[in-house]
């Protein structure tokens, strides 16, 4: 079964606090495949890998997996106890496959739990309401919108926007000023197109742009919902890099390791 699996900047996986090293061409087998308790896990939905390593930490990769269990949950995840590492995938070919996924399920905006929305038009946007309900378009001019807990927007086209409102949700980006919006809490924002804003304004939140974007963060008082700052920076390549991942410490752009 062809899949995606997410892993650390190391291109790592760490079940259990077990950290567990992968490599692209190997591949790699267990005795037993139960879901969230042992296997090799991966999604078969692209987008949904997002939900587990978000932009902030994730590397990606396409997978072939044998002896899949039957087992599924709210998302696409699956676990097997062969496989192997086909290929590294960067983030935005992440999202044209997700879009292509997607789009072999529904084309039209959702509202029901683990409901998908895609497009591949131009001016065609996706909606979903839904706790884990990914939204995806690869159109110009196409935005992606989400509003349940654990659902990524994610959009390849120039001028689509991706936003999303739920805890956990990441916004991706990677088309020509298609800026990516969250407000939940640990919801990251990623941008690779040009003339793009990335803006996180949830807690524990983390976005990053390509050189000559711009980033929005804000910062809370600690065990409460007040806002202590919000601010924005150009990415110039010198205070602000490119490509890496900042949150707001005291009030100061701090890049995340």
């Amino acid at each position: 079964m062809k899949g995606y699996k997410g892993f650390n900047e190391k291109f790592q996986c760490t079940p259990e606090g077990k950290v567990f090293q992968y490599e692209v061409g190997k591949e790699y087998s267990e005795s037993s495949a139960d879901l969230c308790r042992s296997g090799f896990h991966f999604c078969e939905n692209p987008i949904d890998v997002l939900r587990y390593y978000q932009p902030a930490m994730g590397r990606y990769a396409e997978v072939e997996a044998e002896d899949v269990s039957a087992q599924t949950e709210q998302d696409s995840k699956r676990v097997a106890k062969k496989l192997k590492i086909i290929a590294e995938i960067k983030l935005k070919s992440l999202i044209e496959l997700g879009v292509k996924f997607l789009l072999s399920k529904t084309e039209k905006p959702t509202s029901g739990y683990s409901s998908h929305a895609a497009t591949s038009g131009n001016s065609s946007p996706a909606a979903t309401s839904g706790y884990y309900s990914p939204a995806a378009t690869s159109g110009y001019s196409s935005p992606a919108a989400t509003s349940g807990y654990y659902s990524p927007a994610a959009t390849s086209g120039y001028y689509s926007p991706a936003a999303t409102s739920g805890y956990y949700s990441p916004a991706a980006t990677s088309g020509y000023s298609s800026h990516a919006a969250t407000s939940g809490n640990s919801s990251h924002a990623a941008t690779s197109g040009a003339e793009s804003i990335a803006a996180a304004i949830g807690r524990q939140a983390k976005a990053k742009a390509a050189l000559g974007n711009w980033l929005v963060l804000a910062e809370y008082e600690k065990d409460s919902p007040k806002v202590l700052s919000v601010k924005t920076a150009k990415v110039d390549g010198k205070k602000i890099k490119a490509d890496t991942f900042y949150e707001l410490k005291k009030g100061k752009f701090v890049a995340v390791k």
